[in-house]
């Protein structure tokens, strides 16, 4: 059954005219014919009226009594795993009550997004999810849409949510509301739950405004759902600043901490709560914020190992420069965090101190936060200290590895790998050689050797310069070592490849076991004729820390001038590698009393013109766009260069600060030491303006929306294009652009799946190149699914209902619905309650193509005049002829075959005839009794035809002509007019 509906009825007022297009179509059209007017005239009120029914927006709508359900379930991570099994249990449930005839359903399970997990019908007696979620958030909204979405137009509708109501993105509420108003009711299946013995850190609060040397409080905001002892531990950066061991009750807990910042800038605060008793979710157990502490500037100063000489910390104090010192063992991990800095001295640090995310972070704090870079000679400092090929090397305006200058191979390294042996013991053979290789300079020779199962003892790859350090790291992928049984092999084949070459420094490294056997004593002694050093490395020895392949390993070591290391943590082999590979370098270092040249009056230099001569430098060369004031020896090499790096500037001094090689600096008379220092300091320290730039975030589960506010000397500014650096917590680099969206606003967002602190450089560019900068970080805590602690829990006495509950009453409010429970589950194929459903079809895009098609059929009625008579006979002989066509075509040749018959019959009489006719022109014809025709006379019959020919053709009067054309017209008018009556 169906019916006609209109969009918009009041266009059928139009069809009240076609009475008066109807008179006024017959009188303009008086001079058709009858039939050709009433054709005409039916043909265009019938176009007038398809056109009023398509602007009416005509539509045929069709009562729908089938049924349609949704059932959606959340799978986010706030759900206890029992949960999940209930749920599919249930949509079992209502699958199995279904008629097979009139209902269909679906199965929408949800966490960030929703998906259209399986279709449900009688036959479904199991479910399984196979659907890949991201389960760390809740989006209600978005399930609810999407299972709107999947139904088809016409039926009746239902959606069960099953969720425990804790919504962290979308509005669920809004879109209940949708829902209903298209038709589709909204019940709730509440999960209810309450998560014992589960503590966590909610946040942490700070005042808006810190200053250092000022005490403030920090609030830490602290959940639990028993009675336990637990530990908070509060940390600014690296640095804890507050310890509270408490009695925590059921319930929240707000513990304040009192605090007085000693570093301005840029801070990361961190809290933790630790309980000795059984936690079920440590996600949650730690919080993040920044806040930008206010204050007097400071440098931070990195030393190597546990305490330093205080040489330059002196020096610059008693310039009145503010000198945060620190082992390189606590230097931060985050560039924020050294962007309270105003510049960085490395004092002779190897690189082996710092990890790679920090040496990252070094060079975005250069290059993006204006950070100043000084880094100061020594035994451990530039190539001597591994900083080659590494991020901090690229700051620098020096190189440390040496390109141009013409100098012999630092050093020679082979390295003997008998890693199988322990767990994963080849993939850490990978790591630490690869770590080898990047220390080493294009000018050191290296080889690696190992015992390769059914192959014996060979090279991975022989001796040769370790140019190409990319192309071997791909050979060592390939090595797959085994069970070395000795060491002589392997040790002969690395003797034969050290011996003849022109290194400095020749040196062996082994990593075994140590269960081969001894090596033969005359290739030890070979190893000291030829000035090869061993270094071993033990681990997982069969005999333990005090066995006899300890004993053999640490005798190699000691016999050739190494050092052997025990190892009982893999991840300390690609440090001690390193380590290691440096002992080749030593060639870089030059020691004497080597004089000191000035090439150029730079600022730092600034006061000063006579150097005292100094004892010793690590050779490094200039880049190309690098100043060099300071040479030192008699090769003039850099003994300071200084450069611009991005937004901060850097200066290498490759000579030291202490009494070892500056002991001459050290008593330079008149204080010029602490000058020297105090003025290149300055020069490489960040540049301080107050920026016009004010950044605001705002979090929305995993997105990040970033707000600038441009403003300057009161006025807003307009005319910038902004873009935003960001490093991520894994040292990714990303790019951000914003966009204007009021006067002196800019903004953007971030996502990002990464738990963790994102640090943003942004930088502001006006018409004119003016650039205007700003930073500011972004922590993205924990998912907010882990703070649920209950779920959709009603009102039970004095204790309110959960936010999950209040979350889901209002959903069915908004949807319409009911609350059903577990049991309910034929309740919710309940139909009664619908209103029938109704499916449209537009049917105006039919009629107006209708109408379109018939506007040139109504012309041509009322242009042409179609004689019917010939339109038949014509029809009536294609017919004939498409019907006789082979007759025709047969008596055609029947025909054509009496013809020639007839010609060739008269040929023959004619040459009779003419064959007895007499000489004298008489002749007789046989039979004929008449007198013949006389000579020179014609026939009669020719005589007539002959004068009928010569006699004038009479010409037709003008008026008969016409009477007869006259006549001739109205005999077709008169046949024209029967025709039609007929």
């Amino acid at each position: 059954m169906f019916q006609i509906t209109f969009g918009d009825e009041r266009y059928l007022l139009v069809l009240l005219v076609l009475p008066v297009l109807i008179l006024m179509a017959r009188r303009s059209l008086s001079d058709l014919s009858s039939w050709r007017m009433r054709t005409a005239v039916g043909m265009r009120c019938l176009v007038v009226t398809l056109l009023v029914l398509a602007l009416a927006e005509t539509k045929r709508f069709e009562i729908d009594e089938n049924f349609h359900i949704a059932i959606v379930a959340d799978r986010s991570l706030s759900l206890p795993p029992k949960f999940e099994k209930d749920q599919l249990d249930f949509a079992v449930a209502v699958a199995g009550e279904m008629d097979p005839i009139t209902d269909k359903g679906q199965l929408v399970v949800f966490g960030e997004e929703a998906l259209i997990e399986s279709r449900l019908n009688p036959q479904t007696d199991k479910i399984r999810i196979t659907s890949v979620l991201d389960r760390n958030f809740t989006n209600l909204e978005k399930a609810i849409r999407l299972a709107v979405a999947s139904f088809p137009r016409g039926p009746k509708r239902r959606i069960v949510v099953i969720s425990d109501g804790n919504e962290n993105i979308g509005d669920a509420v809004a879109a209940a509301k949708y829902a209903l108003s298209r038709g589709v009711r909204v019940d709730v299946l509440p999960v209810s739950y309450r998560k014992e013995g589960d503590a966590l850190v909610d946040k942490i609060i700070l005042p808006p405004k810190i200053r250092t040397g000022e005490p403030f409080p920090v609030r830490v905001v602290v959940e639990t759902e028993t009675e336990r002892r637990a530990e908070i531990v509060l940390r600014q950066g690296e640095l804890t600043i507050g310890r509270a061991d408490t009695l925590l009750t059921p319930g929240r807990h707000l513990l304040e901490f009192e605090h007085t910042a000693d570093l301005r800038g840029f801070q990361r605060f961190e809290a933790e709560i630790n309980t000795p008793d059984r936690d079920p979710i440590i996600d949650n157990n730690r919080a993040f914020t920044y806040k930008t502490i206010e204050g007097k500037s400071s440098i931070l100063y990195v030393y190597a190992g546990q305490y330093n000489d205080g040489f330059l910390p002196d020096a610059l104090l008693e310039a009145e420069i503010v000198v945060d010192e620190h082992s390189a063992d606590y230097f931060p991990l985050y560039a924020a965090e050294l962007q309270i800095y105003d510049s960085i001295i490395f004092d002779n640090v190897p690189a082996e101190a710092l990890n790679d995310d920090q040496m990252a972070a070094v060079e975005y704090a250069v290059a993006e936060y204006g950070v100043g870079l000084i880094m100061v000679g020594g035994d451990q400092s530039f190539a001597a200290g591994g900083w080659q090929n590494t991020d901090v090397e690229k700051a620098l305006p020096v190189n440390c590895e040496l390109k141009q200058k013409r100098v012999i191979p630092n050093g020679a390294l082979a390295m003997i790998m008998h890693t199988c042996e322990f767990a994963d013991g080849n993939t850490w053979m990978k790591k630490i050689a690869a770590a080898a290789l990047k220390v080493l300079s294009s000018r050191d020779y290296v080889g690696l050797l190992y015992y390769a199962p059914m192959l014996g003892d060979k090279w991975g790859f022989r001796m040769q310069l370790a140019e190409d350090k990319q192309a071997l790291i791909n050979e060592i992928r390939d090595m797959e070592p085994g069970d070395m049984p000795e060491f002589d092999p392997t040790l002969k084949l690395a003797i034969q490849g050290l011996t003849p070459l022109n290194a400095a420094v020749k040196h062996v490294m082994i990593i075994s076991d140590g269960d081969p056997p001894p090596p033969d004593p005359q290739l030890i002694a070979d190893c000291k004729l030829n000035k090869i050093s061993i270094s071993t490395i033990c681990i997982n020895p069969h005999g333990g820390q005090n066995g006899s392949e300890v004993r053999l390993m640490k005798s190699l070591a000691n016999q050739t001038g190494g050092k052997f290391y025990f190892v009982s943590n893999p991840n300390t082999l690609p440090q001690i590698f390193t380590k290691e590979a440096k002992r080749v370098q030593s060639k870089l270092i030059v020691e004497g009393d080597l004089a000191v040249g000035q090439l150029a009056a730079t600022e730092p230099l600034r006061g000063l013109s006579i150097f005292p001569n100094l004892y010793g430098y690590v050779m490094t060369e200039a880049k190309d766009a690098a100043e060099v004031p300071l040479v030192i020896g008699p090769e003039k090499d850099v003994l300071l260069a200084h450069w611009r790096y991005g937004a901060g500037k850097s200066a290498a001094f490759t000579s030291d600060a202490t009494a070892s090689w500056a002991q001459n600096w050290l008593g330079w008379s008149g204080g010029l030491y602490n000058q020297f220092w105090a003025q290149l300091v300055r020069w490489v320290a960040k540049e301080i303006t107050e920026s016009a730039l004010q950044v605001t975030t705002r979090m929305n589960g995993r997105t990040a929306h970033i707000v600038v506010d441009a403003v300057e000397g009161g006025e807003f500014r307009d005319d910038l294009t902004l873009g935003a650096k960001v490093l991520t917590p894994d040292g990714e680099r990303r790019l951000l652009t914003f966009t204007q969206t009021a006067p002196g606003r800019y903004e953007t967002s971030l996502d990002s799946d990464e738990i963790g602190s994102h640090e943003l450089s942004v930088l502001a560019v006006s018409d004119d190149g003016e650039e205007l900068k700003a930073f500011t970080g972004v922590v993205f805590s924990y998912s907010d699914e882990y703070r649920v602690l209950e779920g959709a829990l009603p009102a039970e006495g004095d204790t309110p209902a959960s936010q999950g509950w209040t979350t889901l009453m209002q959903i069915r409010e908004a949807g319409g619905g009911d609350v059903l429970d577990w049991a309910d589950f034929e309740k919710s194929l309940k139909r009664d309650d619908l209103d029938a459903g109704r499916s449209y079809i537009d049917l105006w895009p039919w009629l107006l193509g209708l109408a379109l098609f018939l506007v040139p059929i109504d012309v041509g009625v009322r242009r042409i005049a179609i004689d019917w008579a010939i339109v038949r006979a014509r029809i009536q002989a294609w017919l004939a002829n498409f019907r006789g066509r082979e007759k025709a075509a047969a008596a055609a040749a029947t025909l054509s075959a009496l013809r020639d018959k007839r010609t060739e019959v008269q040929s023959e009489t004619r040459k009779k005839f003419e064959s007895k006719r007499p000489g004298s022109g008489r002749a007789l014809i046989p039979g004929f009794k008449g007198r013949a025709a006389r000579p020179g006379t014609i026939p009669e019959a020719e005589r007539k035809l002959a004068d009928r020919k010569k006699a004038p053709t009479p010409q037709p009067q003008a008026g008969a002509f016409t009477s007869r054309l006259l006549e001739a017209k109205r005999r077709a008018r008169k046949r024209m007019e029967e025709d039609e009556r007929r």
